[in-house]
This record gives C-alpha cells, sequence and structure tokens, in this order.
C-alpha cells in the first residue's frame, strides 16, 4: 500500500509537470513524506502475527533514515554527516544538468536515473532526490529479511539480524545522502533474495535472476561484478539439486557458460558494465598505489607488480578493506564512527562465521559456505581496487546486506536444557 501511494504521488507530480509546468514548492514533498510514512508504519504494525517479518526493526529502520534525511538536508549547516561531501554533491548537481536537458558529465548511470526522475516529476529538490534514495534502501533492508526468511533463519535471530541491519549508522547513512549506495544496495539485496529462491526452491531461473539483478548493479558501479563471479565459484563446486559442494558436469557447464557471457558482456558491454575497471596491460595495472589524501593506506597493503607480490598482499589488502579505518588511522570523529559502526560490524561477522564452521554446526553449513564464497569475492575485488579508508568504507556498504544475511545464518545453536537433563 505503502508504494502504491509512492506512485500515486509520482505520477500526480509527473501530470502536474506536464500540465502545469515545474514544482517550485517542496510541500507537495513533505506531503508525499507523511502520507508515505504514515501508510508504511500502519501498514507494518498490522502485519499478521504468524508473519510479522521483523517489522519493528523495519520501522526503527524506516524512521531513523527519515531523521537522517532531514538533517542530511536542513541541519547540514550544522554538521554535515559522513560521505556528505563532494562526490554527493557532484551527482546532485550533474542530476539538476539532466532534468534541465544538459549532458550527464559526472555520476554515469546514476545520475541519468536521478536527473530523469527529476525531468518527469518537474522538481529538483534535493529532499525528494534523497528520499527517494531512502526508500531504495528500505527495499534492501526487506529483501535481507526475506532472504534469511526463505533460509530457514529463525524468526528471533533473524529480527536480532535486522535490528543490527537497520541501525548501523554508517549504513544507514549511506542511505539518505546524494550517492550511488543505496541503489546498487538494492540491486545486490534483489539479487540475494532471488539467490536465495534458487537455494531453497531449485528453480533455475531464481539463479539467473540474481545474476541479471547483480549486473544490474554494476551498471551503476562495476565493482558489484564481484558477486557475480562469485556466482560462477559456485555453480563450479555447488551442486543445488544434491545440496553439497560437489564438482559436476553439470555445474562445470553452467560455469562455462556463465563466463561465455561475462566475456560477451565484457566485449560488447563493457564501457557500461565495466566503465570503473581499468585497462589491464599487466599485473601491476591491478591495483593503483596512489597515496592522495591523509585516509590513503597504500604504504601498508604493497603492490602488485609480480605475481608473488600479488599472492603475498591478497589477504592484507582484504583486511584493510574490510576493518579500517585501524586506531593507528584514525584523523577525527568521522574515523572513529567508521570503525565503531562498520569495520567492527564486518569483524563481527566473520568471528562469527568462523566460531560456526569451526564448531561444526550442519543445519545452514551449505549455505553460511555459500554466501562466504561470496563475500570473499567481494573483498579480493573491492581489496585490490581500493587504498582509501573513506572510499572503502562506502564500498564495502554495497555488500551490508550480504554480510547481515551471513550474520543470521551463522547463529551457534543454544543447547536444549530439558534435553540435557533428561
Amino acid at each position: 500500500m505503502a508504494f502504491c501511494v509512492l506512485l500515486m504521488a509520482l505520477c500526480l507530480m509527473a501530470l502536474w509537470n506536464l500540465l502545469v509546468g515545474d514544482i517550485e514548492s517542496e510541500f507537495p514533498v513533505f506531503l508525499l513524506i507523511i502520507v508515505f510514512s504514515l501508510v508504511y508504519i500502519m501498514g507494518e504494525l498490522r502485519k499478521e502475527k504468524r508473519r510479522p517479518d521483523a517489522r519493528i526493526p523495519l520501522i526503527w529502520g524506516y524512521l531513523f533514515r527519515v531523521a537522517l534525511l532531514f538533517w542530511e538536508v536542513y541541519g547540514r549547516s550544522i554538521y554535515r554527516m559522513p560521505h556528505s561531501g563532494t562526490d554527493g554533491d557532484g551527482f546532485y548537481h550533474s542530476s539538476i544538468r539532466i532534468a534541465q536537458g544538459g549532458v550527464n558529465s559526472y555520476g554515469g548511470v546514476f545520475t541519468d536515473v536521478m536527473g530523469n526522475l527529476y525531468s518527469i516529476c518537474g522538481t529538483t529538490s534535493l529532499l525528494f532526490g534523497e528520499f527517494i534514495l531512502l526508500l531504495f534502501s528500505v527495499v534492501a533492508l526487506h529483501m535481507a529479511g526475506a532472504a534469511m526468511k526463505e533460509l530457514g533463519v529463525e524468526r528471533k535471530i533473524r529480527e536480532n539480524s535486522m535490528y543490527i541491519l537497520c541501525l548501523l549508522p554508517d549504513f544507514a547513512i549511506l542511505s539518505v545522502v546524494f550517492r550511488r549506495e543505496s541503489l546498487i544496495a538494492m540491486f545486490v539485496a534483489i539479487s540475494l533474495y532471488s539467490f536465495s529462491l534458487w537455494l531453497k526452491r531449485k528453480k533455475e531461473w531464481y539463479f539467473w535472476g540474481a545474476f541479471v539483478a547483480v549486473l544490474i548493479s554494476a551498471t551503476v558501479h562495476s565493482g558489484t561484478v564481484a558477486i557475480a563471479a562469485g556466482y560462477i565459484v559456485i555453480r563450479l563446486v555447488y551442486s543445488n539439486r544434491q545440496e553439497k559442494l560437489k564438482l559436476s558436469a553439470s555445474g562445470i557447464a553452467m560455469a562455462v557458460l556463465l563466463l561465455f557471457v561475462m566475456t560477451f558482456l565484457y566485449n560488447n558491454y563493457g564501457d557500461l558494465l565495466f566503465g570503473k575497471i581499468p585497462d589491464i596491460e599487466n599485473i601491476s595495472d591491478i591495483a593503483g598505489m596512489s597515496t592522495r589524501g591523509g585516509s590513503s593506506y597504500a604504504q601498508y597493503v604493497g603492490n602488485s607488480n609480480t605475481p608473488l607480490n600479488m599472492l603475498i598482499y591478497t589477504v592484507p589488502r582484504m583486511v584493510y578493506f574490510l576493518f579500517s579505518p585501524f586506531p593507528w588511522q584514525w584523523r577525527g570523529v568521522e574515523d572513529i564512527i567508521a570503525f565503531c559502526f562498520s569495520a567492527l560490524y564486518y569483524a563481527l561477522v566473520l568471528v562469527r562465521v568462523i566460531r560456526y564452521l569451526a564448531k561444526g554446526e550442519q543445519e545452514n553449513r551449505q549455505y553460511v559456505i555459500l554466501f562466504l564464497i561470496l563475500a570473499i569475492c567481494t573483498a579480493f575485488v573491492f581489496g585490490w581496487g581500493v587504498t582509501n579508508t573513506g572510499t572503502a568504507t562506502r564500498h564495502r556498504e554495497k555488500a551490508t546486506v550480504l554480510y547481515a544475511v551471513l550474520y543470521g545464518l551463522s547463529a551457534l545453536k543454544k543447547p536444549d536444557k530439558k534435553r540435557l537433563l533428561r
């Protein structure tokens, strides 16, 4: 119902723009946010008890984002939140330029989408644009909960996982600033949900849905192709029919087919899907070693000028990508926030996964390994593509939903006290 309200509001704005002209006032945007929020919250509260789907975490996560949204738009003169900087302003002004009939000179597909939306609705309101980005994030939250439910994560564990995901400050902030992360996170989350359906329901088109969704996210930022690479690895080593890790003729054939598809897309649509991947003429081109800015950690992670160096420095690069800024990198409050509410989250999830696998738990073991493969592929690709703390923080939030699902799947079961006392 809430998204029907949103669709109706967008249609009315588009009709007004067509008949009258641009919307100068922000009152319609305020009204849209108020009505949508009321319908969304009432809809979540009215869910039947037998299918609550972590409604309370979702409501708090939504309200948290709305509060951050209004601060980002109207409180930035008092304190500008992390990630609300030059790039965000560039994306916003490029979107306005596109809406006014200009040429896209910054932001690629993302600013094309936002600029055309502005053009259709007849407004260039920052509040409107960032509210739409907020809703992309809300879709990602719902997809995360749906994926965990599909994979059989217990309700209480799922709810705890959703509380953490919904209230992570860094992820929430990136959901409301004028950046690409929430749009990318939405398509990654849709992909993971479709992948979960493939695991449980065995229908092949769910897997292709997951693959296509992650390729759509790659048009916004090519780094998420790492998840597609993870899917290829999974098809190679996992038999979905038998639900176990094994090499099979059908798995090898599917992996080869997927590689062929990726090669075809790279050769024919490389600028769209792989635009941010540099031309590689030799192994030293894989990673840049720029030390620009005080947040660079290039001096700690080596370079890739030889195969041996690449082997040696892969783990340090993945570690710095996932867990920076470390205390020795802190330059102020923003770095402390990023460490406490972003880096520590990823550390917590991975420690939990390692403990789960070490304990020999069997219930979700295959699923944990499969999602861990996706996490490792993502960390490998971004680890070699990033040497800057701020950039690393933003890029790893693209995979926050993936880690939330891992967190839910890797819960250790508490022993049944009644059974032990018998």
